[in-house]
């Protein structure tokens, strides 16, 4: 969980798009922009389903999430 919240945070301070696969949508490509203790606050920039559209402002539970 702390190498996630690393690697979220550190995408934050530099704006990039971070690979992780998250529970329901499998495998997709966010750029956070808040994250606290249980969530990530992040637009989806990249996903594996086409029912997800891109560029969607979510909140996602880090519990659901796993680095890609």
């Amino acid at each position: 969980m702390e190498r996630l919240k690393s690697a979220l945070s550190a995408a934050i301070e530099f704006g990039e798009c971070v690979f992780v696969t998250e529970k329901e949508r499998g495998s997709i490509g966010i750029i956070p922009r808040c994250v606290t203790n249980n969530c990530v606050h992040c637009d989806i920039v990249s996903v594996s389903r086409t029912c997800d559209s891109q560029k969607r402002k979510v909140k996602l539970d880090l519990v659901d999430l796993q680095l890609a």
